[in-house]
């Protein structure tokens, strides 16, 4: 018996009456008890196939899934008016805005620091627009899906 409190603990001492755990209470017999008479004579017996099964044929049901699932389903996510763009056609324009990209920037990079005349200031912000521009577009381009206007 555990307890916590000290005046039990002195109580119990005092009485002499401590209980032990008799040493039969862990074992229990393993056998599953029998619910009725003649359950372990009834032998388990193979599930009855119905009348008309055919192996190796596909049921209706399955077939009829099959021809569902091969008809494309309209995506949900797409806007009216656009269609989704395909997948290696995205990829070329990103790998073509990213070339694009790197371009402008090289040509910003071999511009002098020192910008001292009109042209240079005015063709040094044109660049910087046509960044922000290609940027954009980027970062329309890295989605997994995107969508154009049909009559684009």
């Amino acid at each position: 018996m555990q307890t916590e409190r000290e005046e039990d603990l002195s109580r119990l001492y005092d009485t002499g009456v401590i209980k032990y755990p008799s040493p039969g209470v862990g074992r229990t017999s393993k056998q599953p008890p029998q619910t009725g008479q003649g359950d372990h004579l009834t032998k388990p017996q193979k599930s009855q196939l119905p009348q008309n099964y055919q192996r190796g044929v596909l049921p209706k049901y399955l077939r009829d899934r099959k021809e569902e699932s091969a008809i494309p389903e309209p995506d949900n996510e797409c806007p009216s008016g656009h269609v989704l763009l395909p997948e290696e056609e995205r990829k070329e324009t990103l790998r073509v805005l990213r070339q694009s990209y790197a371009d402008r920037i090289q040509e910003l990079n071999m511009m002098p620091v020192r910008n001292d005349t009109l042209k240079m200031k005015k063709r040094k912000m044109e660049i910087e627009e046509e960044l922000k521009r290609i940027d954009g577009g980027i970062k329309v381009f890295q989605r997994p899906k995107v969508y154009v206007k049909i009559n684009a």
